[in-house]
């Protein structure tokens, strides 16, 4: 979700759990500072070995919120040192205030472990993303609630208490729709990943098997498409492409990739995502394919 969206949520939860005016601003700094990470493609980028430094990657993990809520804490500690923010205006101890921010990351984390493409909230334990799988991730109606709800208690049109009750309203019927249509759509595809679009009516279904993957279209209204077949091995097989499996380039694919395939083509082995080479997915845009050359065994970008 949005920055806007997570903020909100978090004011929501933290009121309605009885928390004091004092917690918020610490709270919304927990909640919007996992997302910085959208900075982190700088690092990232670097190396592909790296690639966990990406937006939805470290950050978005339960390791990853504790270092990010020292950081956000460490630099609270250094604007009071400088004289930016006076000692005195802190409402509250700062070691308390490390886990209310923590607080507020972790909420964050719940949020966005309801959407795809999930998140590694085991790192780095494990990279593989968790999600229930209820939301397609960013959402444009939540954002342009959000925002006018914002927009309009900014500019006193409404009480900020009545503001707050109408976003909770909305927030709670949309997850709750959500929730409806994903349940439907499990009762009705019981097999493979079934993968939320923007249109709630709308999902990928992802089924796979030993050698395959079959991709379809579902649609509540128009049922299910003709499936597309995509083999996960093509002129080679699993013995002669699983040296490359621990290659850097080869991790990063796979971490932005729902799906991966190899392909030996004349003198190269390609590894791509076929959802988003296809246009399945256009989210996350980069790293869908990798190209190794057969005769250095070494990689290449295409």
């Amino acid at each position: 979700m949005d920055v806007l969206t997570h903020a909100l949520i978090t004011v929501i939860i933290f009121l309605a759990a009885g928390s004091t005016s004092s917690f918020l601003p610490f709270a919304i700094i927990g909640a919007v500072i996992v997302d910085a990470d959208i900075f982190f493609r700088i690092i990232s980028d670097t190396s592909p070995a790296l690639y966990i430094f990406t937006h939805g990657g470290f950050a978005h993990s339960i390791f990853g919120t504790v270092v990010m809520s020292a950081l956000a804490t460490a630099g609270i500690r250094l604007a009071v040192f400088a004289g930016t923010i006076p000692a005195r205006e802190l409402p509250m101890p700062l070691q308390l205030a490390f886990f209310v921010i923590l607080a507020g990351a972790l909420v964050h984390l719940g949020i966005d472990a309801l959407a795809y493409p999930g998140i590694p909230l085991m790192y780095p334990l494990s990279d593989r993303k968790v999600t229930i799988g209820i939301l397609p991730g960013p959402s444009i109606f939540l954002f342009i609630t959000t925002g006018g709800i914002l927009i309009i208690g900014a500019f006193g049109l409404v009480s900020t208490s009545l503001a707050l009750i109408v976003a909770t309203a909305i927030i709670i019927l949309f997850v709750a729709f959500r929730t409806v249509i994903f349940i439907v759509i499990r009762l009705k595809q019981p097999r493979g990943r079934r993968v939320p679009l923007p249109n709630p009516l709308q999902w990928i279904i992802i089924d796979e098997n030993m050698t395959s993957f079959s991709i379809s279209r579902y649609s509540l209204s128009g049922g299910i498409s003709r499936p597309e077949t995509f083999e996960k091995y093509k002129n080679t097989g699993p013995l002669e492409t699983e040296k490359f499996r621990a290659l850097p380039e080869v991790r990063r694919l796979k971490f932005h990739s729902y799906a991966t395939i190899v392909e030996k083509n004349g003198f190269e082995f390609i590894f791509s995502d076929p959802l988003r080479d296809k246009g399945y997915f256009f989210y996350p845009p980069h790293y869908r394919r990798w190209v190794i050359p057969v005769t250095t065994g070494m990689p290449a970008p295409e």
